[in-house]
């Protein structure tokens, strides 16, 4: 007996947290960029014109979830040493329930910036827990797949609530139809708060070596400062672009309220198989060369959403949902290949300060870019050029190795094999 159960403890990838709870973790970031960010980009729109907000007010919205993620991973960081990674996010999937309610409720401008600020807050506690958990007892070789899964989760959470919402209006007779749906998404928080209290059960992680929060563990990340630079811009990017995508669609792509939300929802789908096959890519090729082709991707899908009208310009839309959640998790897959468990909440903390702070103006800067020009073709094509500009410092990363164990870091000379054991069996 002893034996046999060996044996099945050994064949699951984890052995300790189990099926059922890695699964409830992978459900996770629904919750931090389904729920969070993403809903509120497809119903702009809708709010907008409720509630009587133009382009640079909703843009403070955005900005407020980019100010709240902010300060959520600063509060992470220095809890890091303190709390165990699982204690961290059942605590951010409570703020998220209570925000996502709140935002139910909201009539104006200082209502909606209040449940936004929780909403992203929440976020930076689950994002930046869910690869360490996910990945504790995952070997190096599979890291990619692994946390590519919990983009295709993000990919599956936008694509369902973006045809939900459809599937409602059509079902109100009403296309302004917003608040039920964080309705809706607040009692999923609920029901993942439950199963994470009381099926999810990862491994202790160790305490990192060293004193007070600093860079300390981000440095030990090889090329620290130009992965941290291309995770910043594209921060940018994300922040910028995704929140005002549905309403670039109908005002400059010419397409309808219900066509651009089809385009919106599809372009979430397409994530759920790119995440993984790319995190899997770079498992196999190297964090670098894969890393690069999304980027550039991405830069070409902003610009094609800037320039064209109808078919092309939702033919862009799909070019940058190919990519677009996927960068995270290769960023969170790269500095996990230089980190243990804990050390990887201070190091990945530490590197999302910088992506939140570049993230902070995206979203009021594209708000008001459009309101003064009419359109957002200028904003866009100026994020498309900052996507441009992380692929290109990828690019210029040192060879790498192929496989998982340290993309973008040349290869070391090999090592000599360990002696023999003294004795056997």
């Amino acid at each position: 007996m002893p034996r046999r159960a060996r044996a099945t403890t050994a064949a699951s990838p984890w052995p300790t947290l189990g099926v059922a709870g890695a699964i409830l973790v992978a459900l996770t970031p629904i919750v931090s960029h389904s729920f969070g960010r993403s809903t509120y980009g497809l119903l702009l729109p809708a709010m907008e014109d409720t509630l009587r907000l133009d382009h640079t007010q909703t843009g403070v919205g955005g900005t407020a979830i980019y100010t709240a993620y902010l300060v959520g991973v600063l509060v992470v960081a220095s809890l890091a040493r303190r709390c165990e990674p699982i204690a961290i996010m059942r605590g951010a999937v409570l703020v998220a329930a209570a925000g996502l309610l709140w935002m139910s409720t909201v009539h104006g401008l200082g209502a909606m910036v209040v449940g936004l600020f929780l909403c992203g807050g929440a976020g930076a506690g689950i994002w930046t827990t869910a690869p360490a958990i996910l990945t504790g007892t995952v070997s190096a070789a599979r890291r990619g797949l692994v946390i590519g899964s919990l983009t295709a989760s993000v990919g599956l959470g936008t694509f369902v609530v973006g045809m939900g919402t459809s599937a409602a209006r059509r079902s109100a007779g009403d296309e302004l139809l917003w608040r039920p749906v964080w309705v809706v998404e607040a009692a999923v928080c609920v029901a993942l708060l439950a199963g994470l209290v009381l099926f999810t059960r990862p491994p202790r992680t160790d305490r990192p070596v060293g004193g007070r929060f600093s860079l300390e563990q981000l440095r030990r990340v090889a090329h620290w400062p130009r992965i941290t630079a291309s995770y910043a811009l594209f921060a940018a990017v994300g922040a910028g672009f995704t929140p005002f995508l549905v309403r670039a669609l109908q005002n400059d792509a010419g397409l309808t309220k219900g066509g651009a939300t089809v385009a919106f929802s599809t372009m979430s789908l397409l994530a759920i198989p790119g995440a993984p096959l790319l995190g899997l890519a770079s498992d196999r090729w190297g964090r670098k060369p894969v890393m690069t082709v999304v980027l550039a991707t991405a830069a070409v899908g902003t610009t094609v959403v800037a320039v064209g009208r109808g078919p092309v310009a939702v033919v862009g839309v799909f070019c940058f949902g190919a990519v677009w959640s996927s960068y995270p998790t290769l960023v969170a897959t790269y500095v996990r290949d230089h980190t243990e468990a804990r050390a990887f909440n201070e190091a990945f903390s530490t590197m999302t300060i910088f992506y939140s702070v570049a993230a902070l103006g995206a979203p009021f800067t594209t708000g008001w870019l459009a309101d003064r020009t009419g359109h957002f073709r200028t904003p866009f094509l100026l994020l498309a050029a900052l996507c441009a500009l992380g692929a290109a410092l990828i690019a210029r990363l040192p060879a790498t190795v192929p496989g998982a164990t340290a993309a973008g870091v040349t290869a070391e000379p090999p090592q000599p094999p360990a002696p023999a054991p003294l004795s056997g069996r």
